[in-house]
């Protein structure tokens, strides 16, 4: 099943990252739905990681389907991949969202987030890494924004083969990947992004 094209996709998997072994999932907003019915802890977990990303105790993993829906055009769709770590508990170590059209073979990365305990690790380099090889048969391009004084997630775009192509709103670069190009080069475009952590 090809997790671009498969509305209802759910997988899930292992990777090994340096002498650790990881728990991965990758899913659509219609696995997201899933996860919130049927794998309560889980979705317990993965909720509170993303209270700490963005800085907010109130948010609901149900928040994401409804930026699904108001902030996402009708030609696009939807990726997440979370790492969690069994020899914790499950505990979520990754996550990364990317929102794409097939038609546009373009995508925008978002949601990555890496707990502080296993930073420094390469572990947000390998996640990103992991959502392009699974996504790079059907799309050529991918931008994000990111925040002008964090030098670790810019290094760890960069080693994805990201560019700084232009600074965007509220200090923050957009940062491009173009793989349609050979090496993955980066490739400048000047087209306005809305931020969305």
């Amino acid at each position: 099943m090809d997790p671009l094209t498969a509305p209802d996709f759910y997988k899930d998997g292992a990777v090994r990252i340096g002498d650790a072994e990881y728990q991965t999932k990758l899913f659509t907003i219609r696995g997201l739905l899933h996860i919130i019915r049927n794998q309560k802890p889980f979705a317990s977990r993965l909720e509170k990681a993303i209270q700490t990303y963005r800085g907010h105790d109130e948010f609901r993993l149900g928040y994401l389907v409804l930026e699904y829906l108001d902030d996402e055009p009708d030609d696009a769709e939807t990726l997440i991949l979370v790492l969690s770590d069994p020899s914790k508990g499950d505990a979520i170590v990754s996550t990364c969202r990317l929102s794409y059209s097939l038609a546009k073979k373009s995508g925008y990365i978002s949601l990555v987030y890496t707990s502080e305990e296993f930073r420094g690790k390469g572990i947000c380099q390998h996640t990103i890494g992991h959502l392009l090889e699974t996504t790079k048969h059907g799309l050529d391009h991918y931008h994000l924004l990111v925040d002008k004084p964090n030098a670790a997630a810019i290094k760890c775009y960069e080693k994805n083969g990201f560019v700084i192509t232009r600074d965007g709103e509220h200090n923050t670069h957009r940062m491009e990947l173009d793989v349609s190009k050979a090496g993955g080069a980066g490739k400048r475009k000047t087209r306005k992004t809305r931020r969305r952590r």
